[in-house]
């Protein structure tokens, strides 16, 4: 209040004049107060506060807003909205600006994705321009994503990086969420061209961590649309990075040992190393505090877990994921959950699981639509479903909804082929069956095997061949399966797990594996 009256009054006459008005009831004193060494009041009413306001000539207000503002960032106020607001009625819309923008990170960071976009829509509507509007954007690209607003994000995170500076944190993060959104819309061009503009780009020690995890992200996006040779690259590159901080550093370990999970899960025949990449990032994710990551990484904990025949352990990480997910409240954490439990749950045949497996896969389509790659999972577990409840047209349709939205994004293919080639022999249609496993064949030695899914789809070939009566191509097929199951035994260190392993994957399961 000194500040908005001027200094020059003194002291006696400023303290005889909040005595009068506390003693007319216009005003109160608080008891405890936000700042030390500061006397704090505020008006007894609403009305009388606005009335008071709309006392004050435009000029005096926004005088008055700017010194609030100014005094409030010397004495420390917290929350940048208060201080942004003052800013912006004040016309100091620079400053206002800069405290939008600190308001959205810091409502990021707290999972609060409605703050950011709120933030951002106010920073923007300020006249942000060049880096500071590329800022912006990229935090509206990462809420919209996480939002299942694919495009909309896609969008502002292209802009984005046409504004910012190369290498720059806000630069980092908008390529790499615009490249997750590319990917989970099945732009694989994009996506290459996307990575190979942030391979051209040296890391800055200042942003190491934020380096790291966006190169995991690129990482994972190689993966799925099958680039090989770019995602090894873009692998042995996070090692060099991060490798030495990864010790001592929990949010680089984090994001390196996700990112090692998702590659081995995508296009290596190592299921044990999945799972234990993915134990240790849950682990590194939880000691960081970073509940949304926490409910992905247990989500493709349980998936990894239910390719070993660990089902009792996987349903248990759905479950946690899930109820994390839940609290969060943001669409793409909590489809990522159910998309992939969907699946484990279509798998059984009792009718508890495969309600539930049809209510959590109508969750994920309900939300997110029939178009893009979380939906595809889901239609997978659906097309299970149905057939289980003798429903074969449905269960065909579902499947090869899938099977259109999976090619483009080659490692997670197989598990749509399974799907259709399943459906396609349980109707007793098995030459066309052959020809949908073939061409899943095909791919998978296209890409130099994959990694979950690649085993159940070679067993489903050597049941389509066989009981075609196709014996010429039905050994070899075989003989291909046998070498890939050893080479995955190899990689599992636990003898419970390797049993588990081979129970699942036996030639009697061919037609129940879902993934």
């Amino acid at each position: 209040m000194r500040r908005l009256v001027g200094r020059e009054r003194g002291s006696d006459q400023f303290a005889g004049w909040l005595q009068i008005l506390t003693e007319s009831e216009i005003i109160t004193q608080h008891r405890e107060t936000r700042f030390p060494d500061e006397v704090e009041f505020s008006f007894r009413h609403g009305l009388m506060r606005e009335a008071a306001y709309e006392m004050l000539p435009e000029e005096d207000r926004k005088a008055a807003h700017y010194l609030a503002g100014c005094f409030l960032e010397s004495v420390g106020e917290r929350d940048a909205v208060v201080l942004a607001e003052h800013f912006e009625r004040s016309g100091d819309l620079i400053r206002a600006m800069g405290h939008f923008l600190y308001a959205a990170e810091r409502a990021y960071e707290a999972n609060n994705l409605e703050g950011v976009l709120r933030c951002v829509s106010r920073g923007l509507a300020c006249g942000a321009e060049g880096e500071t509007r590329g800022a912006f954007l990229s935090l509206q690209c990462v809420a919209w994503f996480w939002r299942n607003e694919l495009d909309h994000a896609l969008n502002a995170g292209c802009d984005a990086i046409k504004l910012l500076s190369e290498g720059t944190l806000h630069w980092l993060r908008a390529v790499s969420m615009a490249t997750a959104c590319a990917a989970a819309l099945g732009k694989g061009q994009l996506v290459a061209e996307l990575s190979l503009l942030f391979g051209s780009v040296a890391p800055s020690r200042d942003i190491i961590g934020s380096y790291v995890e966006s190169n995991t992200i690129l990482l994972m996006m190689l993966g799925m649309i099958g680039d090989r040779e770019m995602a090894e690259l873009f692998l042995s590159h996070v090692e060099r990075t991060g490798g030495a901080l990864a010790q001592s550093d929990g949010y680089i370990r984090a994001w390196m040992n996700y990112g090692k999970g998702r590659h081995s899960n995508a296009l290596q025949p190592t299921p044990g190393a999945s799972v234990q990449f993915f134990r240790n990032a849950v682990d590194s994710f939880r000691e960081i505090g970073d509940r949304r990551m926490t409910s992905v990484a247990l989500g493709d904990l349980g998936c990894a877990l239910g390719r070993m025949g660990c089902s009792a352990e996987a349903e248990t990480c759905f479950r946690e994921g899930l109820a994390v997910a839940l609290r969060l409240d943001e669409p793409i954490t909590i489809v990522w959950v159910q998309m992939l439990y969907a699946l484990l749950l279509a798998e059984r045949t009792d009718p508890a699981a495969q309600q539930e497996a049809q209510r959590l896969a109508f969750s994920v389509l309900n939300s997110i639509g029939n178009h893009s790659y979380y939906a595809a999972f889901a239609q997978c577990a659906l097309a299970g479903h149905y057939y289980a409840a003798g429903d074969r047209v449905k269960a065909e349709t579902e499947a090869r909804l899938a099977l259109g939205i999976f090619k483009p994004l080659r490692s997670s293919a197989p598990v749509a082929y399974l799907s259709v080639g399943r459906v396609l022999l349980l109707n007793g249609q098995v030459a066309e069956a052959v020809a949908v496993i073939a061409e899943g064949i095909e791919l998978i030695d296209s890409l130099h095997g994959t990694g979950g899914s690649e085993i159940p789809l070679r067993l489903l070939w050597v049941d389509a061949l066989r009981t075609l009566g196709d014996e010429t191509r039905a050994a070899p097929a075989l003989a291909e399966l046998n070498r890939q199951l050893q080479q995955r035994l190899s990689d599992i260190a636990d003898p419970a797990q390797r049993t588990t392993f081979l129970q699942r994957h036996s030639l009697e399961n061919a037609r129940r594996m879902l993934f």
